[in-house]
């Protein structure tokens, strides 16, 4: 509805392709760029990068190092900046898979990563590698030790402490995007 309403393609709304407003037909090799501002009514959205990575919430996965975005997400920019002042090209949204992070997250979730936020300075749930796999989990840090702390939020799995220069941040998950329903 809103589509045919503003006269703009579905795609262009949800995935970036198509045609926006006042705009000729583009191209499905042509995206929309992450920091491209959205208008649809009064609203203001921001496009962010949802990209094809699954990050394990179990033993690992693997990840490109500079992988392209599926498409968009489409966010509102209001709501956007009261969880993070970070520019759009600086979140992405990835899948997450496994079960150790249950009851927070579930297998086929998609969640918001702040890519500025790459230093553990308060407990919370990160995307993070540790040699080639790529993981989300909750992260503290032992001060005295110099360690940190990899949690998995559910109990049926143990806790690791890792040294800092083992594991590289990729950034504070933030939000939950998108939530499978099974």
């Amino acid at each position: 509805a809103y589509a045919k309403a503003y006269n703009v393609d579905a795609g262009w709304i949800l995935a970036g392709t198509g045609r926006g407003p006042g705009e000729t037909k583009i191209t499905k090799r042509e995206r929309l760029p992450s920091s491209h501002l959205i208008e649809v009514g009064k609203e203001c959205y921001t496009a962010i990068g949802r990209y094809d990575a699954t990050f394990s919430m179990g033993p690992g996965s693997l990840i490109a190092d500079h992988p392209e975005p599926l498409g968009f997400y489409l966010i509102e920019t209001q709501w956007l900046r009261t969880i993070s002042k970070a520019a759009p090209e600086n979140l992405a949204a990835v899948r997450v898979g496994g079960d150790s992070m249950e009851r927070t997250f579930f297998d086929g979730d998609w969640v918001l990563i702040d890519k500025t936020q790459t230093r553990v300075t308060r407990e919370g749930i990160y995307a993070l590698r540790v040699g080639d796999d790529a993981w989300v989990k909750r992260l503290s840090l032992n001060l005295r030790k110099r360690l940190v702390r990899v949690i998995s939020d559910n109990k049926l799995y143990e806790s690791d402490e890792l040294p800092e220069d083992d594991l590289s941040i990729i950034g504070r998950v933030i939000s939950l995007v998108a939530r499978r329903v099974p």
